[in-house]
C-alpha cells in the first residue's frame, strides 16, 4: 500500500511491527521510499524513525534500490557515524549543522549495508526462495536475474539451489566489489551453465546511480538539486573513471 508522507509511512511500519509481533532489538525492513515525491519536501529522516522505533534498528529501502533510510540503531548496526567519510560516488545526508548521518545513505556509501545479509535458517532460505520466485512465475516470468550479487547473496542462492528450491531459472551477476570472493567459490569455468536452474551470467559494474535517487550522472544539473540538498548537482560516477576502466578490463 502506497504511503505518501512521513506520518503515514511511519504508521504503516508501526502497524507491520505490531501485526507481526516483532520483538525489541530485531531489525525491521520496509521498501519503496521515494524522496522525490514527498509533500512539501518533508523527507523521512533518522529522528522520525527513532521516535517511533527506539528499540529496533529500522531500514527503509529507497525505491531505486540504490539506497536506504536508517534510524540510529541501524546506523550503528551498519557502522555509520559522524566520523564516517562519504566515499567517492556515495551520498550520506547529514543533519543540518552537524556531521551526523541523518538517515539517507546512497550509492557507494550504501555498500556496507548491502554486504550484510540477515542470517536465515536453511528452511527459511528455501521458503523465501520459493515465495520470491513464485511472484515471477505468477506473472509468467520464467527467468529472473539478481543484478548485483554479493558474496552473502551468492552463498544463499547456491544453498537454496543445492536444496532444489528453484522453480524458475535464476541468473546471478556478481558485483564487481565481491568478484574475487565469488570466483574463489565459483570459477569462471563453471559460469554460463545452468545447474538446477541456477547459473552465473556475468559481472555487474555500477558506473553511476539512479534517476529515481537523483544520483544518475548527467551533463546538466538536476532541476531540484541533489538528494542531500546539493546545488548545481549533476550526479556522480560510482567509481572514478580510471577505476571503472580497470574493472572492465
Amino acid at each position: 500500500m502506497r504511503r505518501k508522507d512521513v506520518a503515514s509511512i511511519v504508521a504503516e511500519i508501526k502497524k507491520f511491527a505490531t501485526d507481526h509481533k516483532i520483538p525489541k532489538g530485531e531489525l525491521i525492513r520496509a521498501y519503496g521510499y521515494d524522496d522525490t515525491v514527498m509533500p512539501n519536501g518533508r523527507l523521512l529522516n533518522r529522528d522520525d524513525l527513532d521516535a517511533a522505533f527506539p528499540d529496533n534498528p529500522v531500514r527503509v529501502e529507497h525505491v531505486s534500490m540504490h539506497g536506504v533510510v536508517l534510524n540510529s540503531l541501524a546506523l550503528k548496526k551498519y557502522g555509520y557515524s559522524a566520523e564516517t567519510v562519504t566515499p567517492p560516488g556515495g551520498v550520506i545526508v547529514r543533519k543540518e549543522g552537524t556531521n551526523e548521518p541523518y538517515g539517507l545513505i546512497m550509492e557507494s556509501a550504501f555498500i556496507p549495508v548491502t554486504e550484510q545479509s540477515e542470517p536465515m535458517s536453511p528452511e527459511e532460505e528455501i521458503e523465501a526462495t520459493k515465495a520470491g520466485q513464485l511472484l515471477y512465475a505468477q506473472a509468467g516470468i520464467t527467468t529472473a536475474h539478481e543484478g548485483a550479487t554479493q558474496l552473502a547473496n551468492f552463498e544463499t542462492m547456491k544453498r537454496a539451489t543445492d536444496a532444489g528450491a528453484n522453480i524458475i531459472d535464476v541468473i546471478a551477476y556478481p558485483f564487481i566489489t565481491d568478484l574475487d570472493k565469488i570466483l574463489a567459490e565459483s570459477p569462471v569455468s563453471e559460469w554460463g551453465k545452468y545447474d538446477k536452474r541456477f547459473k552465473v551470467g556475468g559481472v555487474k559494474i555500477t558506473i553511476d546511480g539512479s534517476p529515481q535517487g537523483r544520483t544518475a550522472f548527467f551533463t546538466t544539473p538536476y532541476l531540484t538539486g541533489g538528494p542531500g540538498g546539493e546545488k548545481n548537482w549533476t550526479g556522480e560516477l560510482t567509481f572514478p573513471a580510471d577505476m571503472v576502466n580497470q574493472m572492465v578490463k
